[in-house]
């Protein structure tokens, strides 16, 4: 396949890549052998491939010569009176055409014994009050805030505004239309409630929390499957899963990337997955390095090559270490959205989509 792709020029290797849903975005820059490269590393990595033929250029034959056309000498005209010029009419400018507004995302409605939303609202002021914390006490009972706090100041809970969620077009269309989806670091629940406005299916949910009280609280209000495991120590072989969606702990005793652990063992879960087709995980943290064009690629990350090996050997990643180099472990990194001021922290949270 390699002989008949280096027939073709640049032009036509990108419309493969882009057909075979790969943005082009960083590769824009790429030579025909590097754009060659890319269309067989996806093609082993199981993406379908268009049926491509040896490029011929076309035949363009050359056009004959047109006779020049005989001129007859013209005749003079004659005189004429100059005609009055009628007043023009006036004319109305056409009003602009307003674009057709976007459809609204039909929300569902996710009733219990308490107002989730207000929950969640309450939990994204981060108890950076005193009248934040009796308030918070007042409407969920003390036992429920000291088990909350515990979370926070044991395990960096903070939990994710819903909005951040149902005001993205994207993951709210991936949740509706996944079949088995996998939030491993669940705290109350704010995705799993957020997956179930978004009109995901109870049945089609798994929710994970290492805390136990955590983990009755999600399968005593919202019905879905729970488990209560430390996710980075579970083995998911087999799994079903084609969607991860996930804000872990930013960070955990004093290692402040704490998240890219969780990042990569995503990525394994996935690549683990028997769900056939493409495999996606919205990923929510602080920036992990530098993007372009709305794409993050991973040799921008915020950690070395070093790091990289290392966390790969630790979650089970040693295909992707090729000649002593990490090499990349998702087909694609996209920036989709961020939450300003995260549950009270003042820190922007961003949002990714990582393609398996």
């Amino acid at each position: 396949m390699k002989d008949i792709l280096e027939t073709h020029p640049v032009a036509n290797l990108k419309k493969i890549l882009k057909e075979m849903k790969q943005e082009v975005g960083s590769y824009s820059k790429m030579k025909k052998a590097e754009l060659v490269a890319r269309i067989l590393e996806l093609k082993k990595k199981g993406f379908p491939v268009p049926k491509v033929e040896i490029y011929k250029k076309p035949e363009t034959k050359k056009p004959e010569p047109k006779p020049k056309p005989q001129t007859k000498k013209p005749e003079p005209k004659p005189v004429t009176k100059k005609a009055e010029p009628k007043p023009k009419p006036v004319s109305k400018k056409p009003e602009p055409k307003k674009p057709p507004a976007k459809p609204k995302i039909e929300l569902k409605e996710v009733k219990g014994d308490i107002d989730y939303e207000d929950l969640f609202n309450e939990l994204g002021k981060g108890f950076q009050s005193r009248r934040n914390i009796e308030n918070f006490k007042k409407k969920f009972g003390k036992d429920f805030f000291t088990t909350t706090l515990n979370a926070r100041l044991g395990r960096d809970f903070y939990s994710t505004p819903p909005k951040c969620i149902l005001e993205n077009d994207i993951i709210t269309k991936a949740l509706r239309g996944s079949s088995d989806i996998f939030e491993p670091t669940a705290g109350l629940g704010a995705l799993v409630y957020s997956a179930l406005r978004s009109g995901a299916s109870r049945q089609n949910i798994t929710a994970n929390d290492i805390i136990p009280e955590f983990a009755d609280f999600i399968k005593k209000n919202f019905k879905v499957k729970t488990t209560n495991n430390d996710f980075l120590k579970t083995d998911y072989k087999n799994n079903t899963f084609d969607t991860i969606l996930m804000n872990p702990p930013f960070s955990f005793a004093g290692n402040k990337r704490f998240y890219m652990d969780f990042f990569y063992k995503g990525v394994k879960v996935l690549q683990e997955s028997k769900a056939k087709g493409l495999k996606q995980m919205f990923f929510i943290s602080p920036s992990m390095g530098e993007e372009k064009n709305g794409i993050l690629l991973e040799e921008n990350f915020n950690i070395n090559d070093k790091k990289k090996i290392e966390l790969y050997k630790k979650y089970g990643l040693e295909d992707d270490i090729i000649d002593g180099e990490p090499e990349s472990v998702a087909s694609q990194i996209n920036v989709i959205g961020k939450c300003k001021d995260f549950g009270g922290t003042g820190i922007t949270a961003v949002i990714y989509e990582v393609l398996v």
